[in-house]
């Protein structure tokens, strides 16, 4: 049949090229547990980042469209990423909240931004438990997860870019205020 590429399965001829173009250590599973595709094993970093020490491939997963998904440590690059984005949101709206621009009317949209930021490291760990415990996790599960957490961000980015805007067109200058507590 013409177009018609039969199926390369997992094997130890070609681990060497799965460790190459995966980025990871590559272990074959022979249990069959993983029946045709894959799993990554991490580490935890600072801020629960992840860190990539070996991927197990199931013994008949289609090869060519397992490299084809890309590097696994782009992907991990990438939710590390996105949690360090939402570290500094805080990090924005603490800042604002300590020179009292905005005040925190409960109810309000930076009261509620800043109550979900102050239990970020709660949700992060209570998320990496639920879906990708045992430091085990799937890359369909681990872009879904980037898919939230960017989504978490442009959400409360929204919220913490309007008050920085509203300060400014106040004249709030945060330097001269550091100034003038200090005196």
């Amino acid at each position: 049949m013409k177009g018609f590429r039969p199926q390369t399965q997992a094997s130890p001829d070609r681990l060497d090229e799965m460790s190459r173009r995966l980025e990871v250590a590559v272990e074959i599973d022979t249990t069959g547990w993983l029946r045709d595709g894959l799993e990554l094993r991490y580490v935890l970093g600072p801020n629960r980042t992840i860190r990539p020490t070996m991927v197990r491939v199931a013994c008949n997963a289609n090869i060519d469209e397992l490299l084809a998904q890309g590097s696994v440590v782009m992907r991990c690059a990438r939710y590390n990423n996105t949690l360090g984005e939402l570290h500094s949101l805080r990090n924005r709206l603490s800042a604002l909240v300590l020179r009292g621009q905005p005040s925190l009317e409960p109810g309000s949209d930076v009261w509620r931004a800043f109550q979900e930021l102050s239990r970020l490291g709660d949700v992060i760990s209570r998320r990496q438990s639920d879906r990708m415990g045992n430091n085990v996790v799937n890359l369909k599960t681990l872009d879904l997860e980037v898919a939230f957490f960017e989504s978490y961000h442009t959400k409360l980015a929204a919220i913490i870019t309007t008050a920085e805007k509203t300060e400014k067109a106040k004249g709030v200058n945060p330097a001269r205020q550091a100034m003038d507590a200090g005196d």
